[in-house]
């Protein structure tokens, strides 16, 4: 059995590499906020018809974050199966 102190160990070991992901989150999100936009024509062409796929409408930054919740809810679910709850 795993005692207390290795466990808080580990939990802040997990929580620092958690803050740093965030730092490192952060910084990439203003870099694309603040990145010189494309200037829109007055006139839209007329060959360019097709419409946006879903991967084209979401900012990156989302796509990041709905990428990470449904990993996490995976390995969730991957660790209740292999250790089910002692009711």
């Amino acid at each position: 059995m795993i005692s207390y102190e290795a466990f808080r160990e580990r939990e802040v070991i997990i929580v620092l590499a958690a803050g740093i992901a965030i730092v490192l989150y952060i910084i990439l999100f203003y870099i694309d906020l603040w990145k010189p936009r494309k200037l829109k024509e007055d006139q839209p062409s007329e060959t360019e018809t097709r419409y946006l796929s879903v991967w084209e409408g979401i900012p990156w930054t989302i796509r990041v974050i709905a990428v990470i919740i449904v990993l996490s809810m995976a390995a969730y679910t991957a660790y209740l199966f292999t250790h089910p709850m002692n009711w």
